[in-house]
């Protein structure tokens, strides 16, 4: 009994202590007021049917998610020190590249990719070892999951999955979630992330109905013409055969599609039924890749769409591909594997872009243009093409190709010795310009 209250004493402070957290009142407000504590919140949107609706039945969304996810997904994991040096074999390196035993690294990224940009929402399972590290890494089905409210000092306590007549609540530890922004904040939506595909709901389901339009228009493809006489009397049964029959015979190969057909008697043609491009199916079918393409960030000339396109090339689109959507996610996503592994000692978790081929080119383009600034020093040519500074005095002297003259006081440069000969760094080919090497100024 004497040990009992020392804990209930510590609890009660733990509860009604004054924190940042607890002293909030937007905080206390939302954890409060929008719904019950310890139960599971149920999500506005309906995660399953989006994904029905638009991954699983839309070839354009299916397409631009892949894409978004397969790209960023290759794109490699290291593990840097507090001084950017790249730490080999890292634990978390060899965690994130094998996940568990049925799982690639590739696969649980793009499986969290997809599900993030189909439902706004991406949950991963990491069990930890009796050392606290988390042992592996499972994705989880994130349209089932129910995120267990608790009190406002501890507002999440778990994720329950419920499947058929099966409840499992995990605990918060040992579950990551990755989400969208949501500005909803009735009944705790906020802390689910905002579904794209509900964003786009509407040209969705207008992409949806015009493939369901076209492919019932093949399918109940009949004659899409009536022949018929404009005789008097019409047409014997005997020349009705013997006018199908010339037409299959001459005009029944697809190579002679779109000839016209000649005969000696006057006929009528009505045509029947609509064609898709009648229906305006195909041009809607574009418009609806232009505004999908918009909602993920992602140049539609990607995906062989050069009508509309600004750009003069297309490595250009790669290149804003890469930029403005794969690094977002990718450093977004890093920074929840970072907190959800528990870094160390000012290790930090990035992705490796040195293999991206676009970007490569963007750098050498870069680094050529810097080569003729000889105003800045190596370092700051490194770091505006992304490298880190080399720890070398001269790396921090600015040098002027074919010149002697110091950047100084007078004093300064009556103490420089006037160079007779070139000053090398060997440790960056950035000293060097033109082929030429660089005299220190």
């Amino acid at each position: 009994m004497a040990d009992l209250f020392p804990y209930l004493q510590r609890e009660f402070q733990r509860v009604t202590s004054k924190s940042k957290k607890d002293g909030n009142l937007l905080h206390k407000t939302l954890y409060t007021s929008f719904y019950s504590p310890f139960t599971p919140i149920t999500p506005v949107d309906n995660f399953t049917a989006d994904l029905m609706k638009g991954y699983m039945e839309n070839e354009t969304v299916y397409s631009i998610i892949n894409k978004i996810a397969e790209t960023a997904s290759n794109i490699p994991f290291e593990v840097v020190d507090k001084e950017g040096n790249t730490i080999k074999d890292h634990w978390a390196i060899k965690l994130l590249a094998n996940p568990n035993e049925d799982t690639t690294g590739n696969e649980i990224l793009f499986n969290y990719y997809v599900y993030l940009l189909s439902i706004g929402n991406s949950f991963v399972y990491g069990p930890k070892l009796t050392s606290g590290k988390t042992g592996e890494l499972w994705t989880m089905p994130s349209d089932l999951v129910n995120i267990v409210s608790g009190q406002f000092y501890e507002p999440i306590t778990g994720y329950k999955v419920v499947e058929g007549n099966q409840e499992i609540i995990f605990p918060k530890e040992e579950v990551l979630h990755g989400k969208l922004f949501n500005p909803r904040f009735r009944g705790g939506s906020w802390l689910y992330g905002l579904s794209p595909i509900s964003v786009a709901s509407s040209i969705i389901s207008a992409m949806n109905s015009g493939n369901t339009a076209m492919e019932a228009s093949f399918s109940n493809l009949g004659p899409p013409y009536i022949i018929s006489s404009q005789m008097p009397e019409g047409l014997t049964p005997e020349q009705q055969e013997m006018l199908e029959a010339t037409y299959t015979k001459k005009y029944g190969n697809p190579n002679n599609a779109g000839k016209p057909m000649l005969t000696g008697t006057p006929v009528k043609v009505e045509k029947l039924g609509i064609s898709p491009v009648d229906l305006n199916i195909i041009e809607s079918s574009k418009h609806g890749l232009r505004v999908l393409c918009n909602v993920y960030g992602v140049p539609s000339v990607l995906f062989n769409d050069n009508e509309t396109s600004t750009y003069n090339n297309i490595n250009q689109a790669r290149l804003d591909f890469i930029n403005y959507t794969i690094m977002p996610l990718n450093e977004q996503l890093a920074l929840k594997l970072e907190k959800f592994l528990g870094l160390t000692g000012g290790e930090k978790l990035r992705f490796d872009y040195d293999n991206v081929e676009v970007l490569q080119e963007a750098i050498y383009t870069k680094a050529k243009s810097l080569s003729t600034m000889w105003e800045l020093t190596p370092n700051e040519r490194r770091q505006a093409i992304g490298y880190a500074p080399i720890k070398d005095p001269l790396m921090d002297e600015i040098y002027k190709p074919n010149g002697s003259y110091t950047i100084g006081t007078e004093e300064e440069k009556a103490n420089e010795p006037t160079p007779t000969t070139e000053i090398v760094n060997p440790n960056d080919n950035l000293l060097r310009q033109n082929g030429k090497k660089l005299q220190k100024i």
